[in-house]
């Protein structure tokens, strides 16, 4: 069975705004400066793991693990929830069957 792996890579829809007044234009160039660094990171860690797409998938996922680990942040699964509830409802499932 092979692993499915998601890299969010969503452009906010305000970057292709077609509006010219002052605030849509000002937010458009803080979008561009965001993707410019975005890409920037993302070109290192390639680079950095000699662009081989197995061990960026690598890269990635042992820096999901770290920040999992800190608790600092919350991960969603699929079908929308986050790491917390999910891990609840196997707890009280295991608890359920015994």
């Amino acid at each position: 069975m092979s692993m499915r792996v998601y890299i969010e890579t969503t452009i906010p829809s305000f970057y292709h705004t077609l509006r010219t007044d002052a605030e849509s234009v000002e937010t458009k160039q803080m979008a561009d400066e965001v993707i410019r660094e975005v890409r920037r990171i993302r070109h290192e860690i390639s680079r950095r793991c000699d662009h081989d797409v197995h061990k960026v998938v690598a890269c990635y996922r042992a820096f999901q693990d770290e920040l999992k680990r800190s608790g600092e942040y919350r991960f969603s699964q699929p079908g929308g929830e986050s790491d917390d509830a999910a891990t609840s409802e196997s707890d009280s499932g295991n608890r359920a069957g015994t």
